[in-house]
């Protein structure tokens, strides 16, 4: 568990902070605090996956995991936006608001995915830069 925790920390805080400021930008209210709790829950075990348990990891396992991670960051948000959306009875001016709210969603979910996946990237660069002996 030890082992788990060193190796998953830093992505998990980098990759939340990422989700949770855009949707801070996009969003409001609760779904920021709900978007920074998924990223908790599914960015550990993403890293652990993906990057962690790799000899060598690349570039691209952590620019995936952190692609990933954006996505699923915004999935369960999104998901109750779905069943709000289709439990509605009156689909007048509330079902225009949630489409609206598909479209912010969506568009935040691609852009931490982008984002995140460069910052995977980068952690990747990072850790190889690290472990390279001194010539």
């Amino acid at each position: 568990m030890g082992r788990f925790l060193r190796q998953t920390w830093m992505p998990t805080l980098g990759f939340v902070a990422v989700s949770a400021t855009i949707a801070a930008v996009l969003l409001f209210g609760y779904w920021i605090t709900a978007i920074g709790l998924c990223g908790l829950v599914a960015t550990p075990p993403l890293w652990w996956t993906l990057v962690a348990r790799s000899a060598r990891p690349g570039m691209g396992r952590g620019a995936a995991a952190g692609a990933l991670s954006g996505l699923a960051s915004y999935a369960f948000p999104l998901l109750l936006g779905v069943i709000s959306f289709y439990t509605r009875r009156d689909f007048g001016l509330g079902a225009m608001g949630d489409v609206l709210f598909f479209g912010i969603m969506i568009g935040g979910a691609v852009a931490a995915a982008a984002v995140n996946a460069a910052l995977g990237a980068l952690l990747i660069r990072v850790g190889q830069r690290k472990e390279a002996p001194n010539v």
